[in-house]
C-alpha cells in the first residue's frame, strides 16, 4: 500500500448499515486516485471497513462506486438513504446505479423516529456452482457480478478454516482462482443460524472479519433456497446483529436491512 495522500480536502459521511461501517465520499475523485484516498481515510477512520464514492451520473437516482470496484450491498443501501436524505424525504424507493457493473439496484427505505433507515434491497445472483479449492472439493459459490461467496456450513470446515484464521491466506489466493474482484467466505453454522463474514477486495487489498456482509447473507439466503428448490424467509446472526433475507431458487432475493448515519 502507498503512503498517506492528501485527504483534507475530502467531504465524506460514515454510514453504520448492519454495523458494517462504510465510508462514502462526496468530493468528486478521480478513479485513478480512489484507492490510494480510501487507503488514507481508512487509516483516519479505524472503524471504517469499506470505501465507496457518490456520483451523479444520470443513470438511476444516484450511483455508487466502489474503492476497489466491487460491488458491497451494505454501501448500496446506505447511498439510498443518503439520497433520501439530502431530498429530505423520510421514504421512497431509489434506484443504485453500481456504475463497475453498470447495474440498478432498488432500495426501499424509510426512516423511523429514532433515525434509523429500514432498507430493502433487491438483488439478484448470476449462478451457483461448486468449486475445487486446493483440498477443500465442491465448495459451493454464490456469483453476483464483481463479487462471489464461498458458503461453508460443514463443522469440521469451520473448525479448521475459520476458527483456526487459515482462511485470512486461503480467500486470497481463491480470489484470483475464480477471476472476482472481491471474494467472501460464509461460515454458516444452520443450528444457530449463525453467519460469519470473512471478505476479501482484491485491487484494494482490504481484509475483514466483517461485522456483517449483506451481499453474503443474500448469498447464503440464495444457497439454501438453491438446495431446498423451495422459497426461503431466514434471519442469520452475524457479530454485528441480526440480517433477513428472503430468497428463491431463480436467484432473487431480498434483504432487510437498517442504515444510520453516525458522522
Amino acid at each position: 500500500m502507498k503512503s498517506d495522500v492528501d485527504i483534507s480536502t475530502i467531504k465524506y459521511r460514515i454510514a453504520d448499515p448492519n454495523h458494517n461501517i462504510t465510508l462514502l465520499v462526496e468530493t468528486e475523485v478521480e478513479v485513478s486516485r480512489q484507492k490510494d484516498i480510501a487507503i488514507s481515510l481508512m487509516k483516519k477512520e479505524k472503524d471504517v471497513e469499506q470505501v465507496g464514492y457518490i456520483y451523479r451520473d444520470g443513470q438511476g437516482d444516484i450511483a455508487l462506486r466502489m474503492a476497489g470496484g466491487e460491488f458491497c450491498g451494505n454501501a448500496t443501501m446506505s447511498v439510498a438513504a443518503y439520497h433520501l436524505e439530502k431530498r429530505k424525504e423520510t421514504t421512497g424507493i431509489v434506484k443504485v446505479h453500481i456504475m463497475d457493473d453498470d447495474t440498478i439496484i432498488d432500495v426501499k427505505a424509510n426512516l423511523d423516529d429514532k433515525g434509523i433507515w429500514e432498507t430493502e434491497e433487491t438483488l439478484y445472483s448470476n449462478k451457483i456452482e461448486r468449486k475445487n479449492f486446493d483440498t477443500y472439493n465442491r465448495l459451493p459459490i454464490v456469483f453476483f457480478d464483481s463479487i462471489s461467496h464461498i458458503i461453508i456450513e460443514e463443522k469440521a470446515l469451520i473448525k479448521d478454516l475459520c476458527e483456526s484464521k487459515k482462511a485470512e491466506d486461503l480467500i486470497k489466493k481463491w480470489a484470483r482462482e475464480i477471476d472476482t474482484r472481491a471474494l467472501g467466505i460464509m461460515f454458516y453454522d444452520r443450528e444457530d443460524s449463525k453467519l460469519t463474514p470473512l471478505v476479501y477486495v482484491k485491487d484494494i487489498e482490504t481484509l475483514f472479519w466483517e461485522r456483517s456482509c449483506a451481499s453474503g447473507t443474500v448469498a447464503t439466503g440464495l444457497y439454501i433456497a438453491y438446495n431446498i428448490k423451495d422459497t426461503i424467509d431466514e434471519t442469520f446472526v452475524e457479530p454485528g446483529g441480526i440480517l433477513r433475507v428472503k430468497a428463491d431458487p431463480t436467484g432473487k432475493a431480498i434483504l432487510y436491512g437498517k442504515v444510520k448515519y453516525i458522522k
